[in-house]
Order: C-alpha cells, then sequence, then structure tokens
C-alpha cells in the first residue's frame, strides 16, 4: 500500500462463530506524534492502538508506527469477503493483517495461539523524547514466551513483518538454534499486494509461517526467537505461535508450597517469636531456581531469609483441611527454602481463633529470564493461641 494509501484484504474459510477479530496496519510518517490510527475499513471508521513507534526501516522519513483495532464486530456482520483500508492520513502504509479466531464446533482441530504485538525494526531507534509510544528499540528481534507446557503435536510461529525486499535477511534463531537460515525470508512478495513497492522491490509485507516444533519438548518450555540486523530493514508487527490445545502458558504456574515442611498437619503458633519455615517445592518439572526470589510473598510478607535445598516432597493429594498434607522428606530435588517474621504473618492473617485451620497464599514471579511468569502456591496451617 505504500504510495498509494488503500488496499484489500479477502477474508476466507471462516465458519460457525467469530470470537474476536484484530486488525494490524504499519507505516512510515515524518510525525514525531501518533499519526494513522483512525482509518477507514469498508466505509466503516476503525480507531487503532498505537502498539510501538520505531524506525524508518532506513527509508527517508523521520519513524514507523503500528496499531491493533479489534474489529470484532465488524467481522461478525462482514463474513467472508474483501475489506477495503484507506484514510491513513499523514501515515503512508507499508501493509496490513486482518486475525480472526472463530468457532466451527469443530473441538478436534482447537489451537492455542499466543499473540505477540509491537513494532519491533531490526534497526536501532534512538526513541523520540515525549513520545510515550516511542521508547528506544534495540537493533534486532527478541520474542520469548517462557511456561509452554507442550505435549505433542505440530507447533508454528506466523510472523507478520513490514518492510521486505528482496535482499538478504539475517537467519533467524529459536533458543540460539537456527530456525530459518539467512536470505530473502521476508522479500515482500509472500501476500498480495496493491503494488510492487515504491521501488518494484517488494510490497513491503509479508506474512511466514514456520514450524518450531522440533524446538519443542514434552513438559514446560521456554521459545527465544532472536533475529539480528542485515541487508533488509524490517519491522516485526506479530508474532502468532501456535501450538496445540492446552499448551499455551496459563496466566499463573501453580506451585507445590509447604509451611513447616515435613510437618503434617502444619501448626503455627502465635505467640512465638521466631522465623517459621515454608518451602516452593520443586519437581521434574519445576526448576525453583527460575524464581524470582525477591517477589516472593506469603500473604503480602516478604521472607527475611531463602536458600535452595532439598527439604521435602510435594502433597500428592488434593488440599482440603488441614490433614491435606505429608510430612515425607528429602526426594532428591532441589527446593526453595523460606524464612518468614513470625509475628509479620500473624498480622497479615488478621483476625484468627486458636484451633483454625487457616489457608494461607502464596505469590511470586519467575525471574525476568524466564519471563516473569507469576507463580502461586498455597497451604492449609493450624492456628494455635495456647
Amino acid at each position: 500500500m505504500r504510495d498509494i494509501g488503500t488496499g484489500n484484504i479477502t477474508l476466507g474459510g471462516l465458519s460457525g462463530t467469530v470470537k474476536t477479530a484484530y486488525l494490524y496496519w504499519h507505516g512510515v510518517t515524518n510525525s514525531l506524534t501518533d499519526v494513522g490510527n483512525s482509518i477507514m475499513v469498508n466505509a466503516t471508521a476503525v480507531t487503532g492502538k498505537n502498539i510501538g513507534v520505531s524506525s524508518p526501516n532506513c527509508w527517508p522519513y523521520n519513524n514507523s508506527q503500528a496499531y491493533v483495532a479489534d474489529v470484532t464486530s465488524l467481522v461478525q456482520s462482514t463474513g467472508n469477503g474483501t475489506y477495503n483500508l484507506s484514510g491513513f492520513g499523514d501515515l503512508n502504509p507499508n501493509g496490513a493483517s486482518l486475525i480472526v479466531f472463530f468457532n466451527d464446533a469443530n473441538n478436534s482441530n482447537n489451537r492455542d495461539v499466543v499473540i505477540f504485538d509491537g513494532n519491533d525494526s531490526n534497526i536501532g531507534f534512538d526513541g523520540i523524547t515525549g513520545n510515550p509510544n516511542a521508547p528506544a528499540d534495540p537493533a534486532g528481534w527478541n520474542v520469548l514466551l517462557s511456561g509452554i507446557n507442550y505435549t505433542s503435536g505440530n507447533a508454528n510461529i506466523q510472523m507478520h513483518v513490514a518492510d521486505g525486499q528482496a535482499f538478504p535477511d539475517d537467519a533467524m534463531l529459536v533458543n540460539s538454534q537456527q530456525l530459518v537460515p539467512a536470505g530473502e525470508n521476508f522479500d515482500g512478495n509472500s501476500v498480495p499486494g496493491a503494488n510492487n513497492g515504491p521501488t518494484n522491490n517488494g510490497n513491503l509485507w509479508d506474512i511466514r509461517t514456520f514450524d518450531i516444533t522440533s524446538f519443542l519438548s514434552p513438559g514446560p518450555n521456554t521459545f527465544n526467537l532472536t533475529s539480528g540486523s542485515s541487508g533488509d530493514c524490517l519491522g516485526l508487527i506479530v508474532a502468532l505461535i501456535d501450538l496445540p490445545a492446552g499448551a499455551a502458558p496459563v496466566t499463573d504456574i501453580k506451585v507445590a508450597f509447604d509451611f513447616k515442611p515435613q510437618g503434617c498437619p502444619n501448626p503455627f503458633n502465635v505467640n512465638t517469636k521466631l522465623i517459621v519455615p515454608a518451602a516452593i517445592l520443586g519437581s521434574a518439572n519445576f526448576d525453583v531456581s527460575k524464581i524470582d526470589v525477591s517477589t516472593v510473598k506469603l500473604n503480602g510478607v516478604s521472607p527475611v531469609l531463602s536458600g535452595i535445598v532439598d527439604v521435602a516432597a510435594p502433597f500428592g493429594g488434593i488440599l482440603t483441611d488441614c490433614s491435606s498434607c505429608t510430612a515425607a522428606g528429602p526426594d532428591g530435588i532441589k527446593d526453595l527454602m523460606l524464612q518468614f517474621n513470625s509475628q509479620a504473618l500473624l498480622t497479615a492473617l488478621g483476625a484468627i481463633t486458636d484451633g483454625q485451620c487457616v489457608k494461607v497464599l502464596l505469590t511470586g514471579k519467575l525471574l525476568p529470564t524466564f519471563g516473569s511468569t507469576p507463580i502461586t502456591g498455597e497451604d492449609k496451617i493450624i492456628i494455635i493461641k495456647k
């Protein structure tokens, strides 16, 4: 759409109920503020959210800008067919993508899809002072997804990339292993275009899908896509990670938590002035060294001491009451041992009575290296006031 300002997206294959639809677009401009956020789609006004200002990707403009709009209602009413885009104003558009999720009532083909979006240029960008959507952007691409619970089946990454032309691109790596070798991976010719670009060398928009199954193994996985800069200046706008149903990361990771490990039940004497022990228990599927200890809290109370040691085996049942526990000792897997100030914890518990069975909640996050995914755990304790 560069230098034309309009183009069509043809949508096909929809059946059943449209659940969600997102429209993405990207272009270049000399404006230091947001432009091109309001456009026309089939004569309907659509306003998008700015998802990033970055490098103009080697074009003689000040910057590039990317937007996303929720167009679910528009797609629900229109369905399959042609969607005409126009009215970009001072944004000279490179291209656009319409991503639609629908329910065809066939559970056998359900998938989990994780969306990363933004405006990640592979060319370094210094940012624009005073524009919160335009922070500095280092060269290269970096997409990180942790907590993938993979079992089996095919997995793919679909990349929506702006500014592709017939120039060499850097190799793409997943977890430091080559996914795609260097070459003309995004040449601007993978989707229909309104023209062949301003220099007759690619229409500046690509959608490419790559199989990532071989990079996943059964159990928890971390997926890190990286790529550097080469002869082609590109902007990564959307990355869809397409996974078997049930594999997408959960909103938080449930961890095995034990108040007073090797004890069952777990007494809490409110008269003690000492520290009380607890532990996040590791397993074959969970490495406690990935936890950011600075984020860990028990009912809002931070630990005063911590260390990694094999202290106890997790309780394998369902936590229903204060007898839902185990006194089992070390199991050969490292745990995160925690110690809490008993009086601070007592204050956090609020009004309690002698003999009461109380649930305590542990919260925290993984280290940023592992995506800062939230963790939660719980246990039940018996209050002793005598």
